[in-house]
């Protein structure tokens, strides 16, 4: 952290378009992350309620 220079507003402006970038792409992760296991969690669920269907069927 000691390397990096604001002496100019330039490197600031650079300095923060990274950390932008970078907190988006965390943030897009952790998006499709969370998609993916609600998606998963969903398919469970329709399984048990089908097994149970066919319980109370029975």
């Amino acid at each position: 952290m000691r390397n990096i220079d604001f002496s100019s507003w330039q490197s600031v402006l650079v300095t923060l378009i990274g950390l932008a970038l970078f907190t988006l792409i965390g943030i897009g992760i952790r998006l499709l992350m969370m998609f993916t296991i609600q998606q998963r969690r969903e398919r469970t669920n329709r399984q048990i309620n089908e097994r149970l269907r066919t319980l109370i069927a029975a």
